[in-house]
């Protein structure tokens, strides 16, 4: 018998999966501070990217061509890209694709500039 009330039940309240996501980002976040620290500021974690980077298997053109391209590629060429990619959307009327290039590509990008140049800059140990 029904008091005219829904039958509906309640959703399940936000605390705990807001309190467990929390928990997942905190442990993410202090995961990247000991690895940047460790990788960018001792003298081991240099050694190790730069053991790292020489274990590279190919051949020396390959890498030059490899190095001289990464060098190339400018924040500049990678915001071409991203007008690029959200003048074409916008083209297509697919504003959903505009916004997902946007804070994708865009996001990477300014993510990695402030990785690169403000918190984690490179140091330099004489070696």
């Amino acid at each position: 018998m029904s008091l005219g009330r829904s039958e509906r039940t309640a959703p399940a309240p936000w605390g705990p999966f807001l309190a467990a996501l929390s928990a997942l980002a905190m442990v993410g976040v202090l995961g990247l501070a000991a690895t940047a620290y460790v990788a960018l500021r001792t003298s081991q974690g240099i050694r190790l990217d730069r053991a790292a980077s020489d274990a590279v298997s190919s051949p020396v053109l390959v890498l030059d061509l490899l190095y001289g391209g990464l060098s190339q590629m400018s924040a500049g060429a990678v915001g071409l890209s991203l007008l690029a990619c959200v003048t074409l959307a916008v083209v297509r009327r697919r504003l959903d694709l505009a916004l997902g290039a946007l804070v994708v590509i865009g996001g990477a990008n300014l993510t990695t500039q402030i990785l690169k140049y403000d918190l984690f800059p490179p140091l330099d140990l004489g070696q």
